[in-house]
C-alpha cells in the first residue's frame, strides 16, 4: 500500500486513535503532538500547531504525508521556491520523500493535522518531532531532542 492510499484509508475510517499509543505528549516551541495510530509500516501523529509560528527548514528520515484537519499553513519544500497555502479541512497533502527539506508558517488560527509516516522497519518508528533533522525550533524542542535523542 502506498502512503497516499493509507492516508485516504485512514481518513475514510474516520481517523481512528489507539489509546495505548497515546502515552506521551510532545511539546515544542511551535507545536504539541501525540502518536495516535500505528498499522504495519505506517505511523500517525496528531499535531496541534501554535498560531503565527514558523517551522524552520528541516527533514525526516521517512516518507510522509499530511492530512489537514483545521486551520491554515503555508509551506514549501525542496525543489520549490513557491509557498503553497493549505486551509482546506481534510485535505491530503502531496507525499514528501525521506530526507527532503520542507518548511512552513502557521496562520493566525493555528493548524491541526495528522502527520502520516511510512517506515522501513518497526524499530525505527517514532514521532516526527523527535526524528527532526535541522535547527531545533527553540529551547523546548532542543530539550525534547536531548531527552529523547
Amino acid at each position: 500500500m502506498t502512503l497516499t492510499e493509507f492516508a485516504v484509508s485512514y481518513r475514510h475510517r474516520n481517523c481512528p486513535h489507539d489509546p495505548k499509543l497515546m502515552n506521551r505528549v510532545l511539546v515544542t516551541d511551535v507545536s504539541t503532538s501525540i502518536l495516535v495510530w500505528c498499522e504495519s509500516e505506517f505511523l500517525v501523529e496528531m499535531y496541534l500547531m501554535h498560531p503565527n509560528t514558523h517551522v524552520n527548514p528541516h527533514s525526516h528520515p521517512f516518507e510522509n504525508i499530511v492530512l489537514f484537519m483545521a486551520g491554515s499553513l503555508s509551506g514549501r519544500r525542496e525543489g520549490s521556491e513557491e509557498y503553497k497555502t493549505v486551509d482546506v479541512s481534510t485535505a491530503i497533502g502531496t507525499p514528501l520523500a525521506a530526507n527532503l527539506w520542507h518548511e512552513f508558517t502557521v496562520g493566525a488560527d493555528g493548524a491541526v493535522f495528522y502527520n502520516i509516516s511510512k517506515w522501513d522497519t518497526a524499530e525505527q518508528k517514532d514521532s516526527a518531532i523527535l526524528k527532526y533533522q535541522g535547527v531545533p525550533l527553540g529551547p523546548l524542542h532542543e530539550n525534547l531532542l536531548q531527552k529523547h535523542g
